[in-house]
């Protein structure tokens, strides 16, 4: 109710889902070419946002765990991920993972087989989030953990997905509801950005419909950095920057994501013990 007010008071719609056609951005989906164009850009701007993405994720990853980046996309989280072993895994046939065809409201692992789980930008893009976290409980260890980032549909980001065109998002769908269809299925780059704050902004009812978790941390993050990134898999244009300007650029995130996240913020970080 508190989300539909705020809505309703900023002009934000409560539910918008663009065509693919109309898409702003461009190359959406193309992992590879993201992969080739991180490894070619001059500009720090995308792997300072992608290691603020991760690295702080190592504090609850022991130097001896075994986990599984679930959708990783482009593989990022390996350059940063300090562990044992880090399975990359997604529903796609790329020779860079290490297994492929991976759905992620099916796991292919055994009940209480990893130490750690990695969801990075990937709930948001589930036909039945909710399922998900079903899964990820079974096949982590007690005491393992569920490490996530995902987008945060704060006023900015609606407005910003809204003038790029690039996914939607959709405050009317029941996201505790296992049979709530919160995305199209036969999409898999198709997005609710609202699912995120659906699912975590009222932390007893998470809980009450997920009691086998703890939450450990959940925290608003991103803003600047991200707009100037030039995206991940989607692409934009974008200003570099040297180092010493986006430093100062995260100081500012910092202080416009403490003083109004549900503003400011486009990011998430959640990290969930399994109890």
């Amino acid at each position: 109710m508190i989300l539909h007010g705020v809505s309703r008071l900023l002009a934000i719609p409560k539910a918008y889902k663009p065509a693919h056609n109309d898409d702003r951005m461009y190359a959406e989906g193309d992992v590879v070419q993201a992969r080739a164009d991180y490894a070619q850009r001059r500009s720090d701007n995308l792997r300072r946002l992608i290691s603020n993405r991760f690295v702080w994720m190592n504090q609850y990853i022991g130097p001896d765990d075994f986990g599984a980046d679930l959708g990783c996309g482009t593989g990022f989280s390996r350059e940063f991920i300090r562990c044992r072993k880090l399975l990359l895994t997604d529903f796609a046939e790329h020779d860079y993972l290490d297994m492929r065809w991976v759905d992620a409201l099916h796991l292919p692992f055994t009940n209480d087989s990893l130490d750690f789980v990695i969801a990075s930008n990937v709930i948001h893009h589930l036909y039945c989030p909710i399922r998900f976290f079903d899964e990820a409980n079974r096949v982590l260890r007690r005491g393992g953990v569920l490490l996530i980032h995902e987008v945060h549909a704060s006023v900015l980001f609606c407005a910003v997905l809204r003038a790029m065109r690039h996914e939607g998002y959709s405050f009317e769908v029941d996201v505790f509801d296992r049979d709530c269809i919160c995305t199209d299925p036969k999409d898999l780059w198709s997005g609710n950005n609202a699912v995120p704050r659906l699912l975590f902004d009222n932390h007893e009812a998470f809980l009450r419909h997920q009691p086998g978790w703890r939450i450990l941390r959940d925290e608003f993050c991103e803003c600047l950095m991200f707009l100037n990134s030039g995206g991940v898999t989607a692409k934009t244009k974008y200003i570099p920057l040297p180092a010493f300007a986006l430093h100062a650029l995260e100081l500012v995130d910092r202080l416009l994501v403490n003083f109004g996240p549900n503003f400011f913020a486009l990011g998430r970080r959640i990290a969930l013990e399994k109890v």
